[in-house]
């Protein structure tokens, strides 16, 4: 848990240096930019993308997507979810088992975001959600229904860097921090899915 607390110290410290760098009183100065803040008001957003963890210790890969809207000129809330594509994960550490890690997880990430010129957007933001860990013999196929799982809770804090593209397209990339609080399925439990993470994907908005 001291772990998590520096982590969203840290945070809440990034959001407020942000929001430091905005003109005093609110002032947005009538440009481009300014133009493009004032337009971002109740905006849809949607991600598909690609994250890389590390997952005891090695380098995974995992797929998702999310949709939400951001709120304000900074603040945005999003449900995103994932699916571990690696299939090399053998929940029996050190033996012939042939029994595979399956994990599929979502949530809500809530997220600061800045724009220091119009087509760059920085953001921080942190995802809260629940995750099932399950098994299966053969990549992507579960096994039967009876097929023992373990629910449990994930965090991730992030940071990201957004580049516009053209027109509503943006190319996304970041790195985050995986803290699971639950997890106890076979030989995996807490620490074994702890560690970086990095993304990269495609923003629409």
């Amino acid at each position: 848990m001291s772990k998590l607390l520096i982590i969203m110290l840290t945070f809440l410290t990034i959001s407020a240096l942000l929001n430091a760098q905005e003109y005093p009183g609110g002032y947005v100065p009538n440009d481009e930019y300014g133009k493009k803040k004032s337009q971002i008001n109740n905006q849809m957003i949607f991600y598909a993308g690609v994250k890389v963890p590390v997952i005891d210790n090695s380098l995974k890969l995992e797929l998702g997507s999310g949709l939400g809207v951001l709120i304000n000129k900074q603040y945005g809330v999003a449900f995103e979810y994932y699916s571990l594509l690696s299939s090399d994960i053998m929940l029996r550490k050190n033996t012939d088992e042939d029994n595979i890690l399956r994990l599929n997880y979502g949530g809500f990430e809530f997220s600061y975001s800045y724009f220091p010129i119009n087509i760059v957007k920085l953001s921080v933001g942190i995802m809260a959600g629940l995750a099932r860990a399950t098994n299966t013999n053969t990549a992507l196929v579960a096994v039967q229904n009876y097929a023992p799982d373990d629910w449990f809770y994930l965090f991730e804090p992030r940071v990201r860097i957004d580049v516009r593209l053209f027109s509503k397209f943006w190319l996304d990339a970041g790195a985050g921090y995986r803290v699971p609080s639950g997890l106890k399925f076979y030989d995996y439990v807490n620490k074994d899915l702890t560690g970086m993470y990095f993304n990269i994907g495609i923003l629409i908005f």
